[in-house]
């Protein structure tokens, strides 16, 4: 299904979204699934930025992307394990108050998890791409 732009370009994504209730679970809310689809219509679809390559070079990112996701599902793991031994940038040490260490503590689980999300969403697009030949 195509999005249009313009005034229907709302109306258009959500009756994509409609199709797929996967996608909102994905994204986390309605909002941003329907921004996302927007985006990624305007982009020229999902998975565009892989169209042109060969199945050699979808392997080799397909590779990449699953070596990607684990490295960062592992830093997850290790940053909400323990966030201050985790924290590179020391952030949390130069935070004036605990309520403002836990916000950048939460900040940066939410980052991650986006960045894991949009990685496998990346990876799933690979694998569309292999599937079709």
């Amino acid at each position: 299904m195509i999005i249009e732009e313009g005034p229907d370009a709302l109306q258009s994504a959500v009756d994509v979204l409609n199709s797929a209730p996967e996608l909102i679970e994905k994204e986390g809310s309605f909002t941003n699934a329907v921004k996302n689809v927007i985006a990624i219509e305007k982009k020229g679809g999902r998975g565009s930025q892989f169209a042109n390559q060969t199945k050699e070079q979808l392997l080799k990112s397909k590779a990449t992307y699953e070596e990607l996701i684990k490295e960062h599902e592992t830093k997850l793991a290790e940053y909400i394990c323990d966030p201050i031994k985790n924290d590179n940038k020391g952030l949390l040490q130069q935070a004036i108050s605990e309520e403002i260490k836990q916000k950048r503590i939460q900040g940066r689980i939410i980052q991650l998890k986006q960045q894991i999300r949009r990685q496998k969403l990346d990876l799933n697009d690979i694998n569309d791409l292999l599937l079709r030949g």
